[in-house]
């Protein structure tokens, strides 16, 4: 099984196509783009997964080795695990002014999960689910808001291929695992 994303270029939608039975995807009355993974650009160390076990099952992912631009503009949407048997994917939103982490418990899965949740008000009563260190400012921009973007997976350590990483602007990173690493 290979798994594709597709965007569409009107909308921005986002798509993880499992099955391929050869018809393209539709979005906005035309044909959604086929995404090719990159690992090499530039913009890798923004963009480009980091991986840390933890024994054979427990799985860090981080985006980058520098801080990400975290903002509606720009900012890191999807972070997926592909697995021999398929994929788990975790959606991440953008930072914004207003953050209580005194909630995030409520978000979290579990307890030892709640630390790593940062729970951000859209200023409207909004609020959404944030993994990653709490936002901070300084990216590119000094007054942009920035993070490294992060997801734990539980996963079999030799059934793991690969991790991506979605840029709502920079597009779509890949970092290939094996048993070897």
């Amino acid at each position: 099984m290979e798994i594709k994303f597709y965007r569409c270029s009107t909308c921005g939608n986002v798509i993880c196509k499992v099955v391929d039975s050869g018809v393209v995807p539709h979005c906005c009355g035309s044909e959604m783009i086929l995404m090719k993974p990159k690992s090499v650009d530039n913009g890798r160390e923004k963009h480009l997964p980091e991986v840390e076990w933890d024994g054979d099952h427990k799985l860090k992912v981080r985006i980058g080795s520098q801080p990400h631009p975290c903002t509606p503009e720009h900012y890191i949407s999807m972070i997926a695990l592909e697995m021999e048997d398929g994929i788990c994917i975790k959606t991440l939103q953008p930072c914004c002014d207003v953050k209580d982490a005194a909630c995030a418990d409520k978000l979290a899965a579990s307890e030892a999960e709640a630390k790593d949740v940062v729970e951000c008000c859209d200023g409207k009563g909004l609020l959404s689910r944030f993994f990653g260190d709490e936002c901070k400012d300084g990216g590119d921009d000094k007054d942009e808001k920035s993070a490294w973007p992060h997801a734990k997976f539980r996963c079999c350590r030799k059934k793991a291929k690969g991790v991506y990483a979605y840029c709502n602007i920079h597009g779509l990173w890949y970092l290939p695992l094996n048993e070897k690493e």
